[in-house]
Order: C-alpha cells, then structure tokens, then sequence
C-alpha cells in the first residue's frame, strides 16, 4: 500500500502529463524492482567514483551547499559573471578553463587545453569555460558563423581587457582568469547524480535534456549545446525557487544561476602566459586527475550536503529504461520512455523539490554501513583460492550475529532462559539480520516523506536478498556436515573423507551463490582498486593488538600474517608509569 503521505503528495500535482486521466506514480513495487540501482544511486550520489561508473544518472536530489563554501571559476574575463556560469568545487578543475594563450581576434575565444594535449589551442576550439570536446575530431570542427560571433561577442567585447583595438589578424595574449568565490549564504541547488555533465550521446545527459528540459535534443553549438543547455536549466531553476543545479564530469561543478547573490568575490588572478613558466604544462591533466581523485569517495568537509529524504528518481517510476544499445545493454536509460510519462516525472520533481528541505534521514549512512559490512566479505569469500575452512569462518561469523542459538542440555542454569523451543531460529535470524541496519533509520519514521518510504522499500529488498543468501549458504554448510564423523574415529575413515568432499562442494555451491550476489548488487567498491588484496588486511598496530613490525612497517596481512608465531609485541605492559609527586 502506497503511505498516506506519498498519496497526498500524489494528489497535489494536478493532471497527468502523458495525457492518460492518471498521471504515472512513483510505487513501491518499482522501488523494489529497482532496488539495487536505487541503493547504488544513493551510495554513488556525491561522490566521483560511483557516478563515473554508473554515469547514466536517473535521481534527483535537492542539496544545499553550505555558507562559507569556497567555489572557484575560470574565465577569459576579469570580471564577475553576469549570467548562468560555472563553477567547481577544486581548484585545478577551474584552472583547466583558465589558461592563458596567444591567439587572433579571428580565432575565437581562448580554448581550453583537454588534459594531455600540450598544443595551443587552434581555431574554433569553444568556450573556455565549457569543458573540453568529448573526443578530438569533435575539438577539430570549425564552429558555424553564428556560434563563432555569439563566443567573440561574450569573449571579447568593447572595453574588455581582451580587446586592445589591434587588427584582427594580430597576435595577442588571451589572457585567464581564475576566480575564487565564497557562498555568503547556504546555497539551494538541484543535484543531478550519474555523470550528468558529460557531454555524450550515451544517456549522461538523458535526465537534463529529455525529463528537464522536455526532450530539448539539440546538442549542435559549442560543446554539445552546453550554453543553451544552462539557459534552460536557469530558467527551470528559477521557476522552482533553487539557485542552479549541480552535476558531475571530471569534478564536481555547479551551474549558478546569478553570481549576485549569494556569492562574494574573494579574488580574481590573472594566469602566466606558458611563455612565462619554466614547466611545460605535461602534468596539468594528471594533476587534474589527480584532484578529482581525492573525491571518488565524496566531498570532503561537507561542501554539498544532499536531502536524501527528498530524492526522486525515474527509477521509482514504471518506466521503460532498458538500453537501445545491443552491444551495451548496461547502458539503461530514459530514452524509451515517453513525453508524457517524463512530463509526469518531472512534475512530481517540481512539487518535492518547491518544498522545505528535510534532510530526515540520511540513507548513504544507512547504506555505507551495510557496505561497509558486507563488502570485504563477499570479495574474500569469492576468491576460489580462498580455503574452504576460511569460508566456512566467514559465513558463520557474518550470520552468527542474528542467529539465536538453542539451549542445549548441559547448559548452566538460566533463571532468565526463555521458553523458545519452538521458535524458527532462521527464519527470525533473516528478519534481524534484514532489519538491522535500518533500524536508526525507523525511529523517526512517522516524520518520513514519501521518498524516505521508497527508499526504505529499495534498501529492505536489497538486506532480504543479502540475508537470505548468506543463511542459505549457512543451511548448505550444516546441511553437508550434519553427518561428518568425529576426528577420532578412525574406522571411519572413508565416511570421513566422504564427508569431507561433500562439505568441499557447499562451499563451491555457497561461493556461487556468494558470486551471483555480487553480481545483482554491483556495488562500486568491487571495481575500486583497494589497498590489500580481498583476502588480507591494512593493518597498524593497535592497542591491544600488533607487533613491532606493524608499528613501523604497517601494510597489508593475511590470516596468518596477522598473528605471526615469533611477532615481538608491540605494547609493552609490563612498564608501569610513575606517578608525578
């Protein structure tokens, strides 16, 4: 049943855009459907790895970037702008559209140089504060006489320092500018998750271009119709009372629809012609990287804090997003889904987004904890190399923590024992285990929006699936060892060994069912390259545990490798201080 609260909502949007008497709902059975993109897409949101990986975004999240937040800009122009612009959260992404160049009046504006392209850049390369062309045939193409004029008119107009009253066919220095700007109050903006900057044909622009702007398609002008693309989504800003949106490429950057207000100028430098430097600029895209690389994890220092009890996806809608693309099926998106039915999205959006922020529930610290649970985990029992006898280990302890253990006859006297004998110890086991980590989450839940109540659909599906599967393989372990012989029984020699192949396939049958879980969930962190192999740990030493070696040469440990039989301990605790008199 739909809550009380999502019906209400429902019902204050008015009639359908798709032209039915009903306007397409968003529903709890998509929200389970969906489940495992839905948890991904909250994992992922504000942070650079997961929406690289699925850069096909389908949520939305209203956000507030926080007063005091320092924001940076690169421009040609040393001024403040006065329109939709951009700007980024590092520095170094701000800097790549800030460079200084040589140039003519009659090659357009200065362009910016795509990292690990060390070339001036020619004629018709685009607006510098526009990221650079998607490939290099696209940065080759000259621009039509209208953009060209329309970028020279912005770029270089009477006055501006980039117009001397030289001729044309002069060379000059273009010069750039990088701005820093603070928020001087909280900043309201629409965050739009996947790789929503990218300028593809791939379904990165599909939740701007088809659901925002109502299948406004024209990617023609400079960088893929970016420009009229800011416009309309300004306009859309306005409208709903939020100061922009902010997306992701190489970076996380927000358009800004008025850079007075809101924002103060904080300083304004000129950048060195590359005449002027000692370096060649060869690692200006690596550094970039390299920048962006400190928030594959999320924002650090809460930049942009995210209302997740205001998300609205596409996908708690029944909609068609499955690819077009046969040889990418993975490449879901909104392309198949209908105008009207996009309309209706985006109408429920309008009315979530114009209300209060709530920020009720944050449900990526709901999710980080049950990846952050299960992940190691899942890769180290996957590994084939893994020891039947380690897997064994991690499943009994990762379903122990629910698992009610019966009486049994020798147990000491309990005056508090229960009477419990004919309870279903995994069955209840399952539904502790699936409710576990939602439970901070549930203790406010009559304050809960309708989006909180699909989102808890998703995350609940997704702990069923996780639950059931590791109790099922515990069930296949005690089932293929229920009739192991004991160690000391040596007539029994081949029922034993017998058994001993039988455990060997539960497990085999437990690591594929480990595998076909990974599979479904498609979690971000098993493509992420991490510190130790899945089977070992990063290790310092740490009180009570470690060893001299782990103190001064921490770094990864298997099993064995943790405890080693000659280690000299770390801790001393045969010293005792002596007390100041």
């Amino acid at each position: 049943m739909i809550p009380t609260a999502l019906t209400t909502l429902l019902l204050a949007f008015g009639a359908a855009g798709n032209g039915l008497s009903e306007p397409i709902r968003p529903n709890h059975e998509c929200s389970r459907e969906n489940a495992n993109r839905i948890f991904n897409a909250i994992h992922s949101a504000g942070r650079q790895w997961g929406s690289s990986y699925y850069h096909n975004g389908f949520s939305f999240f209203p956000s507030t970037i926080p007063r005091g937040t320092l924001l940076y800009h690169g421009d040609s122009k040393n001024k403040i702008p006065e329109g939709p612009e951009w700007l980024a959260f590092e520095i170094e992404h701000a800097e790549g559209f800030a460079r200084s160049r040589k140039g003519r009046k009659n090659d357009g504006p200065p362009g910016v140089r795509p990292p690990g392209d060390h070339k001036e850049p020619g004629p018709g390369k685009g607006d510098p504060r526009k990221p650079p062309p998607a490939n290099q045939d696209e940065a080759q193409k000259p621009l039509e006489d209208q953009d060209r004029q329309e970028l020279r008119r912005r770029q270089i107009s009477p006055g501006s320092e980039n117009d001397d009253g030289n001729d044309d066919n002069d060379e000059l220095n273009f010069r750039g500018y990088l701005h820093t700007y603070q928020a001087t109050r909280d900043l309201n903006l629409l965050y739009i998750d996947g790789m929503s900057a990218g300028k593809t044909s791939m379904g990165t622009l599909d939740t701007q271009d088809l659901l925002l702007r109502e299948n406004s398609t024209d990617q023609s002008g400079p960088a893929l119709g970016e420009w009229a693309r800011a416009l309309d989504l300004c306009k859309i800003a306005a409208s709903w009372g939020v100061d922009g949106v902010v997306r992701t490429e190489a970076g996380f950057e927000a358009i800004f629809c008025d850079f007075g207000d809101g924002l103060n100028l904080v300083r304004m430098t000129r950048t060195m012609m590359p005449d002027d430097k000692l370096g060649d600029e060869a690692m200006a895209g690596f550094m970039w990287a390299r920048a962006i690389g400190e928030r594959y994890n999320g924002l650090d220092a809460d930049r942009l804090r995210i209302d997740f009890s205001s998300m609205v996806s596409a996908l708690f809608f029944p909609v068609n997003i499955s690819s077009s693309d046969a040889d990418r099926p993975d490449l879901v998106r909104l392309e198949s889904v209908s105008k009207g039915e996009l309309k209706d999205i985006k109408t429920y959006l309008e009315g979530v987004v114009r209300q209060p922020r709530r920020f009720t529930v944050n449900w990526q610290g709901v999710v980080d904890l049950i990846v952050g649970r299960f992940a190691k985990r899942m890769a180290s029992m996957s590994l084939g190399s893994l020891k039947a006898d380690f897997f064994i280990d991690e499943i009994e302890t990762i379903t122990a923590t629910w698992y009610d253990a019966p009486p049994l006859p020798n147990d000491a006297p309990n005056p508090w024992a229960r009477g419990d004998d004919e309870v279903n110890r995994t069955a209840d086991a399952i539904d502790r285990c699936r409710n576990h980590f939602l439970l901070p989450a549930t203790i406010d839940r009559e304050k809960w929006s309708a989006e909180d109540e699909l989102i808890f659909t998703s995350i609940d599906t997704v702990m069923e699936d996780i639950c059931e599967s590791f109790f099922y393989v515990r069930e296949l372990l005690y089932a293929a060892a229920a009739k192991k012989p004991r160690d000391d029984d040596e007539d029994d020699k081949k029922g034993r060994d017998a058994m001993e192949l039988q455990v060997q396939g539960a497990v085999e049958a437990g690591r594929a069912t480990v595998n076909r879980l990974m599979n479904d969930l498609g979690w971000t962190i098993w493509k992420q390259q991490q510190p130790c192999p899945a089977d070992e740990v990063l290790f310092i030493a740490m009180w009570p545990f470690g060893f001299v070696e782990d103190h001064w040469n921490p770094g990864c440990r298997s099993v064995g490798g943790l405890w080693p039989p000659d280690g000299e301990p770390y801790w001393d605790t045969n010293k005792h201080f002596r007390r100041g008199t």
